[in-house]
Protein backbone atom coordinates (compact mmCIF):
# COMPACT_ATOMS: atom_id res chain seq x y z
CA UNK A 1 0.00 0.00 0.00
CA UNK A 2 2.88 2.43 0.00
CA UNK A 3 2.46 2.94 -3.36
CA UNK A 4 -1.17 3.73 -3.27
CA UNK A 5 -0.40 6.18 -0.69
CA UNK A 6 2.29 8.34 -2.46
CA UNK A 7 -0.62 10.44 -4.34
CA UNK A 8 -2.74 13.60 -3.23
CA UNK A 9 -5.23 12.99 -0.64
CA UNK A 10 -7.36 13.69 -3.41
CA UNK A 11 -6.75 11.56 -6.23
CA UNK A 12 -6.68 8.55 -3.89
CA UNK A 13 -9.85 9.76 -2.95
CA UNK A 14 -10.89 9.87 -6.28
CA UNK A 15 -9.83 6.71 -7.62
CA UNK A 16 -11.46 4.64 -4.61
CA UNK A 17 -14.59 6.02 -4.71
CA UNK A 18 -14.55 5.21 -8.88
CA UNK A 19 -13.14 1.74 -7.69
CA UNK A 20 -15.93 1.19 -4.93
CA UNK A 21 -18.52 2.30 -7.20
CA UNK A 22 -17.31 -0.32 -9.40
CA UNK A 23 -17.13 -3.04 -7.02
CA UNK A 24 -14.76 -4.50 -8.31
CA UNK A 25 -12.09 -6.99 -6.13
CA UNK A 26 -8.96 -6.74 -8.07
CA UNK A 27 -6.20 -4.66 -6.92
CA UNK A 28 -4.42 -4.86 -9.75
CA UNK A 29 -7.00 -2.69 -11.44
CA UNK A 30 -6.74 -0.58 -8.31
CA UNK A 31 -3.14 0.15 -8.72
CA UNK A 32 -3.03 0.83 -12.36
CA UNK A 33 -5.56 3.43 -12.01
CA UNK A 34 -3.22 4.89 -9.28
CA UNK A 35 -1.09 5.02 -11.41
CA UNK A 36 -2.56 6.86 -14.36
CA UNK A 37 -3.54 9.35 -12.08
CA UNK A 38 0.09 9.69 -10.94
CA UNK A 39 1.97 9.95 -14.40
CA UNK A 40 -0.37 12.41 -15.73
CA UNK A 41 1.66 14.76 -12.33
CA UNK A 42 5.05 13.61 -12.39
CA UNK A 43 6.16 10.80 -15.36
CA UNK A 44 9.14 9.77 -13.68
CA UNK A 45 9.54 6.26 -13.32
CA UNK A 46 9.01 4.47 -9.94
CA UNK A 47 10.25 1.53 -8.58
CA UNK A 48 8.55 1.75 -4.79
CA UNK A 49 7.97 -1.87 -3.05
CA UNK A 50 6.34 -1.70 0.57
CA UNK A 51 9.80 -1.34 2.24
CA UNK A 52 10.48 2.15 2.49
CA UNK A 53 10.58 1.79 5.00
CA UNK A 54 10.12 3.96 7.19
CA UNK A 55 8.51 3.90 10.17
CA UNK A 56 5.07 2.30 9.07
CA UNK A 57 6.61 -0.28 6.99
CA UNK A 58 5.36 -4.01 7.95
CA UNK A 59 7.20 -4.70 11.66
CA UNK A 60 9.20 -7.78 10.98
CA UNK A 61 11.81 -6.71 12.83
CA UNK A 62 11.79 -9.67 15.52
CA UNK A 63 12.06 -12.06 12.62
CA UNK A 64 14.53 -10.83 10.61
CA UNK A 65 17.39 -13.19 11.28
CA UNK A 66 21.31 -12.54 11.41
CA UNK A 67 21.79 -8.62 11.46
CA UNK A 68 24.29 -9.39 14.18
CA UNK A 69 26.94 -8.30 12.40
CA UNK A 70 25.25 -6.05 10.35
CA UNK A 71 24.41 -4.05 13.56
CA UNK A 72 27.77 -4.30 14.92
CA UNK A 73 29.46 -2.73 11.67
CA UNK A 74 27.17 -0.03 11.87
CA UNK A 75 27.59 0.88 15.59
CA UNK A 76 31.17 0.29 15.87
CA UNK A 77 30.99 2.98 12.89
CA UNK A 78 28.89 5.28 14.86
CA UNK A 79 30.97 5.41 18.03
CA UNK A 80 34.68 5.24 16.69
CA UNK A 81 36.75 7.77 14.99
CA UNK A 82 36.57 9.89 13.45
CA UNK A 83 35.50 12.91 15.80
CA UNK A 84 34.07 14.91 12.67
CA UNK A 85 30.80 14.56 11.34
CA UNK A 86 30.16 10.96 9.63
CA UNK A 87 27.31 10.24 7.59
CA UNK A 88 27.10 6.45 7.51
CA UNK A 89 24.96 5.33 3.83
CA UNK A 90 22.91 1.89 4.62
CA UNK A 91 22.39 0.78 0.36
CA UNK A 92 20.39 -2.32 -0.86
CA UNK A 93 17.59 -3.24 -2.36
CA UNK A 94 13.47 -2.81 -2.09
CA UNK A 95 12.13 -5.19 0.97
CA UNK A 96 15.91 -6.20 2.38
CA UNK A 97 15.69 -4.99 5.44
CA UNK A 98 17.49 -1.66 4.96
CA UNK A 99 14.98 0.39 7.78
CA UNK A 100 14.90 -2.48 9.73
CA UNK A 101 18.20 -2.70 10.77
CA UNK A 102 18.73 1.41 10.76
CA UNK A 103 16.16 1.39 12.90
CA UNK A 104 17.72 -1.22 15.03
CA UNK A 105 20.53 0.65 15.24
CA UNK A 106 18.89 3.90 16.12
CA UNK A 107 16.85 2.35 19.23
CA UNK A 108 19.70 0.79 20.50
CA UNK A 109 20.04 2.07 24.75
CA UNK A 110 23.64 2.47 24.16
CA UNK A 111 22.89 4.97 21.28
CA UNK A 112 20.84 6.91 23.39
CA UNK A 113 22.67 7.65 25.71
CA UNK A 114 25.81 8.38 23.48
CA UNK A 115 24.08 10.68 21.58
CA UNK A 116 22.53 13.81 23.26
CA UNK A 117 20.11 14.38 20.26
CA UNK A 118 18.40 11.80 17.99
CA UNK A 119 15.80 12.74 15.18
CA UNK A 120 14.06 10.41 12.63
CA UNK A 121 13.36 11.22 9.59
CA UNK A 122 11.55 10.16 6.19
CA UNK A 123 12.33 11.19 3.37
CA UNK A 124 10.81 9.26 0.67
CA UNK A 125 11.30 9.98 -2.92
CA UNK A 126 9.01 13.08 -3.51
CA UNK A 127 11.07 14.48 -0.72
CA UNK A 128 10.07 17.79 0.49
CA UNK A 129 12.82 20.63 2.29
CA UNK A 130 10.61 22.09 4.62
CA UNK A 131 9.24 18.83 5.78
CA UNK A 132 12.37 17.40 6.17
CA UNK A 133 13.24 20.23 8.68
CA UNK A 134 9.91 19.96 10.33
CA UNK A 135 10.28 16.40 11.37
CA UNK A 136 13.77 17.24 12.74
CA UNK A 137 12.24 19.71 14.78
CA UNK A 138 9.39 17.56 15.79
CA UNK A 139 11.93 15.04 17.45
CA UNK A 140 13.16 17.64 19.39
CA UNK A 141 9.57 18.56 20.58
CA UNK A 142 10.88 22.53 19.13
CA UNK A 143 7.28 22.86 17.02
CA UNK A 144 4.74 25.10 18.05
CA UNK A 145 2.28 26.94 16.14
CA UNK A 146 4.91 29.94 15.14
CA UNK A 147 6.80 27.38 13.55
CA UNK A 148 4.79 26.46 10.64
CA UNK A 149 5.15 30.23 10.13
CA UNK A 150 8.73 30.25 9.59
CA UNK A 151 10.45 30.02 5.49
CA UNK A 152 12.64 27.23 5.31
CA UNK A 153 15.67 29.43 5.65
CA UNK A 154 14.78 30.17 9.04
CA UNK A 155 13.65 27.00 9.97
CA UNK A 156 17.12 25.29 8.61
CA UNK A 157 18.81 28.19 10.96
CA UNK A 158 16.58 26.49 13.65
CA UNK A 159 17.37 23.20 12.93
CA UNK A 160 21.08 24.65 13.00
CA UNK A 161 21.56 26.16 16.22
CA UNK A 162 19.46 23.21 17.63
CA UNK A 163 22.14 20.77 16.77
CA UNK A 164 25.01 22.99 17.43
CA UNK A 165 27.46 22.08 19.82
CA UNK A 166 25.90 18.88 20.67
CA UNK A 167 26.46 15.50 19.29
CA UNK A 168 23.82 14.35 17.77
CA UNK A 169 22.13 11.20 15.62
CA UNK A 170 19.73 11.84 12.92
CA UNK A 171 18.65 8.98 10.63
CA UNK A 172 17.24 9.74 7.30
CA UNK A 173 15.57 6.92 5.95
CA UNK A 174 14.52 5.81 2.41
CA UNK A 175 16.48 8.45 0.49
CA UNK A 176 15.73 8.58 -3.17
CA UNK A 177 17.52 11.58 -4.32
CA UNK A 178 21.12 13.41 -3.67
CA UNK A 179 19.35 16.86 -3.74
CA UNK A 180 17.51 15.57 -0.54
CA UNK A 181 20.66 14.97 1.01
CA UNK A 182 22.28 18.87 -0.58
CA UNK A 183 18.78 19.90 1.25
CA UNK A 184 19.61 18.98 4.66
CA UNK A 185 23.41 18.71 4.82
CA UNK A 186 24.45 22.59 5.66
CA UNK A 187 21.70 22.23 8.75
CA UNK A 188 24.49 19.60 10.17
CA UNK A 189 26.72 21.32 12.47
CA UNK A 190 30.24 19.68 12.39
CA UNK A 191 31.78 20.61 16.08
CA UNK A 192 33.95 17.45 15.79
CA UNK A 193 32.31 15.83 18.62
CA UNK A 194 31.20 12.97 16.74
CA UNK A 195 28.13 13.37 15.69
CA UNK A 196 26.68 10.77 13.04
CA UNK A 197 24.10 10.82 10.06
CA UNK A 198 22.64 6.99 9.15
CA UNK A 199 21.19 7.30 5.40
CA UNK A 200 19.10 4.62 4.02
CA UNK A 201 18.85 4.17 -0.04
CA UNK A 202 18.58 1.43 -2.36
CA UNK A 203 20.44 3.28 -4.68
CA UNK A 204 23.98 3.09 -4.52
CA UNK A 205 24.92 6.27 -6.21
CA UNK A 206 22.58 8.14 -3.92
CA UNK A 207 24.37 5.93 -0.71
CA UNK A 208 28.25 6.95 -2.13
CA UNK A 209 27.70 10.24 -2.62
CA UNK A 210 26.19 11.25 0.86
CA UNK A 211 28.46 9.16 2.50
CA UNK A 212 31.57 9.72 4.55
CA UNK A 213 33.16 6.53 3.46
CA UNK A 214 32.12 3.28 1.72
CA UNK A 215 28.57 2.65 1.68
CA UNK A 216 27.25 -0.35 4.04
CA UNK A 217 25.68 -2.56 1.74
CA UNK A 218 22.96 -5.17 2.81
CA UNK A 219 22.76 -8.91 1.63
CA UNK A 220 20.44 -11.12 0.54
CA UNK A 221 19.57 -13.78 3.09
CA UNK A 222 20.78 -17.43 2.29
CA UNK A 223 18.73 -20.66 1.41
CA UNK A 224 19.26 -21.65 4.99
CA UNK A 225 18.42 -18.00 6.75
CA UNK A 226 14.84 -17.98 4.86
CA UNK A 227 14.14 -21.26 5.45
CA UNK A 228 14.58 -20.32 8.92
CA UNK A 229 12.62 -16.96 8.72
CA UNK A 230 9.87 -18.80 6.74
CA UNK A 231 9.38 -21.46 9.39
CA UNK A 232 9.37 -19.34 12.06
CA UNK A 233 6.29 -16.84 10.65
CA UNK A 234 4.02 -20.37 9.33
CA UNK A 235 4.77 -22.45 12.21
CA UNK A 236 6.25 -20.94 14.89
CA UNK A 237 8.96 -23.11 14.60
CA UNK A 238 12.81 -23.26 12.86
CA UNK A 239 11.20 -26.50 10.96
CA UNK A 240 8.34 -27.64 8.72
CA UNK A 241 6.77 -30.63 8.48
CA UNK A 242 8.59 -33.24 6.71
CA UNK A 243 5.67 -33.55 3.42
CA UNK A 244 6.36 -29.56 2.76
CA UNK A 245 9.90 -29.56 2.89
CA UNK A 246 10.65 -29.74 -0.65
CA UNK A 247 7.93 -27.51 -1.63
CA UNK A 248 8.90 -25.13 1.14
CA UNK A 249 12.56 -24.72 -0.35
CA UNK A 250 11.11 -23.79 -3.40
CA UNK A 251 8.95 -21.08 -2.15
CA UNK A 252 11.83 -19.31 -0.21
CA UNK A 253 14.03 -19.53 -3.39
CA UNK A 254 11.74 -17.85 -5.35
CA UNK A 255 11.81 -15.27 -3.14
CA UNK A 256 15.58 -14.62 -3.43
CA UNK A 257 16.69 -13.52 -0.26
CA UNK A 258 14.23 -10.66 0.40
CA UNK A 259 13.08 -10.46 3.86
CA UNK A 260 9.84 -8.55 3.09
CA UNK A 261 9.16 -10.90 0.53
CA UNK A 262 9.78 -13.86 2.63
CA UNK A 263 7.31 -12.34 5.31
CA UNK A 264 4.85 -11.55 2.92
CA UNK A 265 4.39 -15.11 0.96
CA UNK A 266 5.09 -16.89 5.07
CA UNK A 267 1.54 -15.01 5.78
CA UNK A 268 -0.04 -15.89 3.30
CA UNK A 269 0.71 -19.60 3.14
CA UNK A 270 0.05 -19.85 7.10
CA UNK A 271 -3.97 -19.28 6.17
CA UNK A 272 -3.73 -21.95 3.58
CA UNK A 273 -4.33 -25.32 3.13
CA UNK A 274 -1.12 -27.07 3.89
CA UNK A 275 -0.63 -29.32 1.54
CA UNK A 276 2.22 -29.84 -0.93
CA UNK A 277 0.01 -29.31 -4.33
CA UNK A 278 -1.17 -26.12 -2.80
CA UNK A 279 2.30 -24.77 -1.68
CA UNK A 280 3.80 -25.81 -5.21
CA UNK A 281 1.55 -23.48 -6.70
CA UNK A 282 2.09 -20.97 -4.51
CA UNK A 283 5.84 -21.43 -5.42
CA UNK A 284 4.75 -21.34 -9.32
CA UNK A 285 2.92 -18.07 -8.86
CA UNK A 286 6.17 -16.28 -7.02
CA UNK A 287 8.13 -17.94 -9.80
CA UNK A 288 6.34 -15.77 -12.65
CA UNK A 289 6.51 -12.92 -10.40
CA UNK A 290 9.94 -12.93 -9.35
CA UNK A 291 11.19 -14.09 -12.87
CA UNK A 292 9.75 -10.21 -14.13
CA UNK A 293 13.30 -9.03 -12.71
CA UNK A 294 11.13 -5.97 -10.86
CA UNK A 295 11.10 -4.79 -7.30
CA UNK A 296 7.44 -4.50 -6.73
CA UNK A 297 6.17 -6.77 -4.27
CA UNK A 298 2.33 -6.12 -5.09
CA UNK A 299 1.70 -9.10 -6.93
CA UNK A 300 3.29 -10.88 -4.01
CA UNK A 301 0.94 -8.87 -1.85
CA UNK A 302 -1.85 -9.30 -3.75
CA UNK A 303 -2.08 -13.26 -2.82
CA UNK A 304 -2.70 -12.48 0.50
CA UNK A 305 -5.16 -9.45 -0.52
CA UNK A 306 -7.28 -12.05 -2.67
CA UNK A 307 -7.38 -14.61 0.40
CA UNK A 308 -9.38 -11.85 2.39
CA UNK A 309 -12.96 -11.74 2.93
CA UNK A 310 -14.86 -9.30 0.74
CA UNK A 311 -15.68 -6.59 3.37
CA UNK A 312 -12.01 -6.75 4.95
CA UNK A 313 -10.79 -5.91 1.33
CA UNK A 314 -12.85 -2.99 1.30
CA UNK A 315 -11.41 -1.83 4.31
CA UNK A 316 -7.87 -2.75 3.21
CA UNK A 317 -7.96 -0.76 0.08
CA UNK A 318 -9.55 2.29 1.83
CA UNK A 319 -6.31 2.87 3.55
CA UNK A 320 -5.03 3.90 0.08
CA UNK A 321 -6.61 7.01 0.13
CA UNK A 322 -4.23 8.26 2.84
CA UNK A 323 -0.72 10.42 1.60
CA UNK A 324 2.64 8.72 2.19
CA UNK A 325 4.06 8.26 5.28
CA UNK A 326 0.99 9.62 6.92
CA UNK A 327 0.74 8.12 10.04
CA UNK A 328 -2.64 6.84 10.35
CA UNK A 329 -5.22 6.62 14.02
CA UNK A 330 -6.37 3.38 14.64
CA UNK A 331 -9.73 5.17 16.11
CA UNK A 332 -10.07 7.42 13.41
CA UNK A 333 -9.13 4.50 11.06
CA UNK A 334 -12.03 2.70 12.38
CA UNK A 335 -14.45 5.68 12.89
CA UNK A 336 -14.06 6.06 9.03
CA UNK A 337 -14.72 2.29 8.53
CA UNK A 338 -17.79 2.84 10.33
CA UNK A 339 -19.00 6.25 8.83
CA UNK A 340 -18.37 5.05 5.24
CA UNK A 341 -20.51 1.57 6.30
CA UNK A 342 -17.30 -1.00 5.90
CA UNK A 343 -17.79 -1.90 9.29
CA UNK A 344 -20.91 -1.55 11.67
CA UNK A 345 -21.32 -0.43 15.66
CA UNK A 346 -21.47 -3.86 17.88
CA UNK A 347 -24.61 -3.67 20.09
CA UNK A 348 -22.20 -2.76 23.11
CA UNK A 349 -20.52 -0.08 21.29
CA UNK A 350 -23.60 1.49 20.58
CA UNK A 351 -24.96 1.14 24.23
CA UNK A 352 -21.23 3.03 25.10
CA UNK A 353 -21.64 5.47 22.57
CA UNK A 354 -25.16 6.47 23.71
CA UNK A 355 -24.59 6.73 27.48
CA UNK A 356 -21.58 9.25 26.50
CA UNK A 357 -23.89 11.33 24.82
CA UNK A 358 -26.22 11.53 27.07
CA UNK A 359 -23.18 12.03 29.77
CA UNK A 360 -22.43 14.94 27.41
Amino acid sequence: MKRLRSYSYHQCWKVFQEEETAGSDSIKEYVTKVMNARNDIDARPTWDTVEGDSEYTPHFQATVLDLDNDLMTIKSRLICPPSKLDVISIVGMGGIGKTTLARKVYDDIYMEHHFYIRAWITVSQMHQHREMLLSILRCLSLVNDNTYLKSNEQLAEQVYRSLKGRRYLIAMDDVWDTNAWDDVKRSFPDDKNGSRVILTSRLANVGIYASSGSPHYMRCLSVEQSLKLFNLKVFGRETCPVELEKATKQIVEKCQGLPLAIVVVAGFCSKISKTENCWEDVAHKIGLVMSRNTEECLDLLALSYNHLPRHLKTCFLYMGVFPKDFEISVSRLIKLWIAKEFVEWTPAQKKKRTSKIISQ
